[in-house]
């Protein structure tokens, strides 16, 4: 018996984006119920927003299952988890995957192929193209399990836009598609995803002919803006199916508020993994927010008169998921008003899980003002250009990616005509060092050039640093990294703050954080929840129970 199932990944909640997981597994007819175990013939992702992987992880869903994925749009949030599901399949040893998507998806393949330098899989792009006089089209995709009808539309093309010029010289529509799965054996149930980034796309949706069809299940990936609005209320109200309104409703609230304006100089240590994300620990991500200086304070190294310096935010490293650290760290809106007061992000090398996150970020903050009010900006006055200091690869990736999605990448070199990065150089001497394995483990540090914790610690007592924090730690330590006898410095872990002028103090709670890390995986296997933070906002219910949660997890 075959039997077919749809599971959210990713709502919008935590900064996470709309994603869906449709699987075919044989289940045997005979013998007990608990003994039944489920076989996957394949597995369909429908979007590759950030996360992917790691909502995979938590809730055990096999990835070389996956041969077809499906984006909706070829902006950040229907794509930017690309990069990790290519390692994941990558290390997994999936030989192939195919790609569907409207215009700009084969960019997009050979830009993602070209930054990671993989040779599997081997991914195959399958462009649903309109003809030049087209608004709209219909194709059939060949499958074992489905018969797949996709459906591409241009909003900016549409009737209702030819008569809004003005509108549409804003909008910059860009083509989305839709898809109708019906199972080819049993019932054959049916499901239709769509997806409705703003309100400048409902009319174009709702005159295309598959969603006029229907579906058992219908699927919208749409932000709570778009669906709450007045002119989506004829859509869900429709007798074509069972609606399932994937959206970011839920929100995460702030752990505790910054100060305004800013008077202490901070460290969020947003991500602290290597290579990719688990359930404890994200990619690598740091952002350093120092206050303004005055001109007439001393500074506490040198003695001197300090100069005057305005406030300054630099994000170091944006390994995938780190828009997510920031919603959790400062909440939904406190995440966009971060990346409006960012003054530069620094890349460190063209590692995946150092950069990937990037895409993301820039198209976020580009939307924060000076984007059209249709795709989600302000419209109002355009924010200064950003700073991106990076490797040349990272930056010819972003400029593919930028090529088929809102928002602008130009990559050009910098001068640098004032010394305003000597504020980066604070009084207080922290260091925060990669440490991804233990000292036991020193062969696979050097093969990977990577440090051991040991080497770290030295190199931050060779830079006069009065205290270490450790960071980007590989996955194999999940919680608390062992440490050899003798050795003292901080154990950094998501989210964590450090005010930089009581990092001296570090030490003096170090034993106490890695205690509180420990007991906190032992509790909760005793409790026989998941070990690293599965059950947080849910994630993964069942279509038929109706659940659409967010699930990944929140690690303060």
């Amino acid at each position: 018996m075959l039997r077919y199932t749809c599971q959210v990944l990713g709502t919008g909640a935590d900064g996470s984006t709309p994603c869906l997981l449709a699987s075919v597994e044989r289940v045997p007819l005979y013998g007990k119920k608990e003994e039944k175990v489920a076989t996957v013939m394949a597995r369909y992702l429908f979007n590759v927003g950030e996360g992917v992987a790691r909502f995979a992880q938590e809730h055990g869903v096999k990835l070389p299952g996956i041969k077809k994925a499906f984006l909706c749009g070829t902006a950040a949030d229907d794509a930017a988890g690309l990069p990790g599901l290519y390692l994941s399949l990558s290390s997994l040893g999936a030989p192939s995957l195919q790609l569907f998507g409207p215009r700009g998806v084969a960019t997009l393949a050979s830009a993602t192929t070209e930054l990671l330098q993989r040779r599997f899989p081997e991914v195959t792009a399958v462009p649903l193209e309109l003809d030049a006089d087209e608004s709209s089209a219909c194709f059939e995709l060949e499958d074992d399990h489905f018969d797949i009808r996709a459906g591409v539309f241009d909003a900016s093309r549409s009737a209702t836009a030819r008569h809004k010029r003005a509108r549409d010289a804003r909008t910059q529509a860009r083509p989305l598609a839709l898809y109708h799965c019906r199972a080819k054996h049993g019932d054959r149930p049916s499901f239709l995803v769509v997806s409705c980034p703003s309100p400048a796309y409902i009319a174009a949706l709702a005159a295309h002919p598959l969603f006029k069809e229907g579906a058992t299940y219908i699927f919208h990936l749409a932000p709570t803006a778009t669906v709450t609005c007045a002119a989506y209320a004829p859509l869900l109200a429709k007798s074509l199916g069972r609606h399932v309104v994937v959206n970011d409703g839920g929100r995460c609230q702030p752990p505790f508020a910054e100060d305004k304006p800013l008077q202490r100089d901070l460290l969020y240590l947003l991500g602290t993994g290597s290579a990719a994300p688990s359930k404890s620990r994200g990619c690598s991500g740091l952002l350093l927010k120092l206050a303004a200086r005055s001109g007439s304070s001393s500074t506490k190294t040198g003695g001197g008169d300090a100069a005057a310096a305005p406030p300054l935010s630099l994000l170091m490293d944006a390994g995938e998921g780190t828009y997510g650290h920031l919603c959790r760290q400062f909440g939904a809106a406190g995440a966009l008003a971060q990346l409006r007061a960012l003054d530069a992000i620094w890349i460190s090398h063209k590692h995946a899980d150092h950069m990937t996150g990037l895409w993301r970020l820039l198209c976020l903050r580009a939307g924060c003002s000076g984007g059209a009010a249709e795709e989600g900006g302000s419209g109002g006055a355009a924010l200064p250009p950003l700073p991106v200091i990076a490797p040349e690869t990272v930056l010819r990736w972003l400029t593919a990616c930028a090529s088929v999605s809102p928002g602008h990448v130009a990559a050009e070199p910098l001068r640098f005509r004032d010394a305003r990065a000597a504020a980066l150089h604070s009084a207080y001497e922290l260091r925060s060092v990669n440490a991804t394995f233990d000292d036991a483990r020193a062969a696979d540090a050097a093969r990977k050039r990577h440090c051991t914790a040991g080497e770290a610690l030295r190199v931050a007592r060779r830079m006069g640093a009065r205290a270490a924090v450790l960071t980007h730690f590989s996955q194999r330590y999940p919680r608390v990294p062992a440490l050899a006898e003798g050795q003292s410095a901080a154990v950094a872990f998501d989210g964590m703050v450090v005010e930089l002028a009581a990092a001296a103090r570090l030490r003096e709670v170090t034993a106490l954080v890695c205690r509180v890390l420990t007991e906190g995986k032992e509790r909760r296997g005793r409790e026989g929840a998941p070990l690293e933070g599965g059950g947080g906002k849910g994630g993964g219910g069942d279509v038929s129970e109706g659940e659409a949660e967010a699930s990944e997890p929140c690690c303060h």
